[in-house]
Parts: C-alpha cells; sequence; structure tokens
C-alpha cells in the first residue's frame, strides 16, 4: 500500500466525519436541502449525518474498510436527490449559509497585496478570503518558534505556545519580512511585541488560545456559482448576532 493512499484514504475519512458532524451542528443547512416529498427531514438529516461519521470511521479500519467504502457509495447515491433538488430550485440558495473570515483592508494587507503579486507573476491574492490569514499564521509560527529557541534554547511545542503569548502586548511591529530582526532582538531581550499582520490585528487571547476577527456571513448567489456576503460581524464585539445575519 502506498503512502499516497493511506494520506488519500485519512483525508477522506475526516472529510466525512467532519461532514457527518456538520449535520449536528448545522442542521438548518441541510434541511433547507430536503425536497417537500420527502418525510422526516429532521430525521433523515441526523441518520445521514450519523452514518457519514460511522462510515467514515470504519474507513481506516482495515478490515471494515471495504463495507465503508461501498456504504459511503450507497450514501452519496441516496442523498442526490437533494442535490438535484438544490440546483433546480435557486431560490433556497439563499437559506444555504456559512462563514468565512472577513477580507481585510489597510495599509498592512495592501502592502501584502503588492508583495503577493510581485513574488506570484501578478496573480492576485484579494480574492481569496483565506490567503492573507495562512500569511500571518505562518509568521506567528516562526515568532512562536523564536521566542522558544531565544529562551528556551530548543524549538517545542510548548515553547512555542509561550512565544504565542508574547505576541499581543508591547512595541507594534508589522508582520514581514524586514521586521525579522526587531522581532528576534526583543524576544532576546525576553520583551513582548505586538504584531499587526496583512488580516489585522493578531491579539492572541491566553485563555481561549486563539486570535480573534471579524467574520463574513455568505450566501449562494442566484447564479449558483458565486458567493454573496449577507453580513459582516466581530464576535468579540457584539453579544449577538445583527438582525441581517439570523437565520431565514
Amino acid at each position: 500500500m502506498t503512502t499516497l493512499k493511506v494520506v488519500m484514504r485519512w483525508l477522506l475519512a475526516g472529510l466525512f466525519v467532519a461532514a457527518g458532524v456538520m449535520h449536528f451542528v448545522r442542521p438548518q443547512f441541510y434541511l433547507s436541502a430536503m425536497p417537500a416529498y420527502l418525510p422526516w427531514h429532521f430525521e433523515l438529516v441526523y441518520v445521514s449525518g450519523v452514518l457519514e461519521v460511522m462510515l467514515g470511521v470504519l474507513l481506516v479500519v482495515p478490515r471494515t474498510r471495504r463495507f465503508a467504502a461501498w456504504g459511503l457509495i450507497a450514501l452519496l447515491i441516496a442523498v442526490f436527490p437533494a442535490n438535484v433538488h438544490m440546483a433546480l430550485n435557486p431560490d433556497l440558495f439563499p437559506n444555504i449559509r456559512g462563514t468565512r473570515p472577513a477580507t481585510p483592508a489597510g495599509d498592512t494587507y495592501n502592502f501584502f497585496l503588492a508583495s503577493f503579486a510581485a513574488q506570484y507573476d501578478g496573480q492576485s491574492a484579494e480574492g481569496s478570503g483565506f490567503t492573507a490569514y495562512a500569511y500571518d499564521a505562518s509568521w506567528l509560527v516562526l515568532y512562536g518558534s523564536a521566542w522558544s529557541l531565544s529562551q528556551e534554547g530548543a524549538v517545542t511545542g510548548t515553547g512555542i505556545a509561550r512565544g504565542l503569548r508574547n505576541v499581543s502586548n508591547g512595541p507594534n511591529v508589522v508582520v514581514r519580512p524586514t521586521s525579522w530582526n526587531q522581532v528576534t532582538s526583543a524576544f532576546a531581550r525576553g520583551e513582548s511585541i505586538d504584531v499587526t499582520g496583512a488580516s489585522g490585528t493578531l491579539d492572541y487571547d491566553p485563555v481561549t488560545e486563539e486570535t480573534a476577527g471579524p467574520i463574513d456571513l455568505w450566501t449562494v448567489a442566484a447564479n449558483a456559482r458565486d458567493f454573496e456576503v449577507a453580513c459582516t460581524f466581530d464576535p468579540v464585539a457584539v453579544s449577538a448576532l445583527p438582525v441581517d445575519c439570523l437565520p431565514l
């Protein structure tokens, strides 16, 4: 068995497990795609979610791998009418909603866009909601590693985590290659910094161990090919979703 097959099997299993879990986290998303002629909408959504999770897990177990594969094929055939129903009823598209990080703005983001285009033959990163965030996340790992190496003598997972607790207070540092010496010098002195990335401020919460920022809530456009932003909200600044962000 090749390494590629193993990786693809685990990836496929993970996708089905994640999709199955979403049947319980966001059941309205799947209910909106259910044809009216099918009974027991809620029950079918939950049963299909359980099957996706169960078969996804069994897919990586050698003794049940073949059974799980055929089971997933049968499940995909069973849910296909719901996909056809959605495709033939574009008026249901606004009921399908999802979230993504909001598109950044500001001088740091504009500098990132220009640098990206220069590096990749004029390609624009503006249409991707995740590129700037992935860029910042990579630099945060490097900053955490620099802290770990400087203060603890080795790069470890725990050391990186401690380093991430030192990027939200202190002199402001813009995330870009030319700031590296400034970052490592501050860490060598045991001092914290406050980083601003292409995706915005990167304030690390020591309690949740996360950063937070504005979120776009999107719907499917009438042409069934594009997505439209229904609203943007900041989960830190609001205690409840704005009215235009509430499910239909």
